[in-house]
């Protein structure tokens, strides 16, 4: 029996034909199949190969662009699993912003199936600030992983103390400052690395871009970046 975390609707599970014909273990899923149905999977669709999200050609859109000109050393690569819609913004609400820690399971066998783990990336995910740490008692995108059981590490540290992103403008969104600072003890840890850096959502791509440009700038190999929406 399957619990929905999201909406507490209960159904009996269906097995997939490789669950019945090779015995293996059910995958765990943790939305019922209406929740499922309001999600839209990016995989469905031609994405921009610079942000991920919905385009008519693989190819950089414009605003990956005008991105490449302001950081022509950065490589431009980002997968996204779903489409930001409204059952995306409650989840974030209900998670992020009332506190509702059993949603961080909500995309385990997703995160899982996107992460899998091999030597290559070293997974990177975006911090914090103190400020939101101490308001809201967790990182979410550290949450998220731990929930997936994905190994990573905290290379970057988030200094700033200005509004969160969920209160600001596009306009302020893209103005904003360098918020990061590389950890000193990362510094040689991260030298000629391959490096994945998780987020709960794209939007403007400035925080990410931010932090990949000082991964960047301290010696990585390269950087690419994942996040749950786009």
């Amino acid at each position: 029996m399957l619990e929905c975390l999201f909406c507490g609707q209960q159904e009996i599970k269906k097995l997939t034909l490789k669950e019945i014909l090779f015995f293996t273990k059910a995958t765990q899923e943790n939305l019922c199949r209406k929740c499922k149905k309001e999600l839209i999977p990016l995989k469905q669709f031609l994405t921009c190969k610079g942000c991920g999200r919905k385009a008519k050609k693989r190819d950089l859109c414009a605003e990956c662009l005008k991105w490449q000109l302001i950081y022509p050393e950065v490589e431009l690569r980002h997968v996204a699993l779903y489409e930001y819609n409204s059952l995306i913004k409650e989840w974030m609400e209900r998670f992020k912003f009332q506190g509702d820690y059993r949603l961080r399971n909500l995309f385990n066998e997703e995160v899982k199936t996107n992460l899998k783990i091999d030597k290559k990336n070293i997974i990177v995910p975006i911090p914090i600030s103190e400020t939101s740490y101490q308001k809201r008692g967790f990182n979410q995108v550290t949450a998220i992983l731990k929930a997936a059981e994905i190994p990573y590490t905290n290379c970057l540290a988030n200094e700033t103390n200005q509004l969160k992103q969920s209160s600001k403008t596009r306009k302020e969104r893209l103005e904003m400052k360098q918020p990061f600072q590389l950890e000193s003890e990362k510094i040689s840890f991260i030298k000629n690395q391959s490096l994945l850096i998780v987020d709960d959502v794209y939007t403007t791509g400035r925080t990410i871009l931010y932090a990949k440009d000082i991964l960047m700038k301290n010696g990585a190999k390269k950087v690419s970046s994942f996040s749950i929406a786009r």
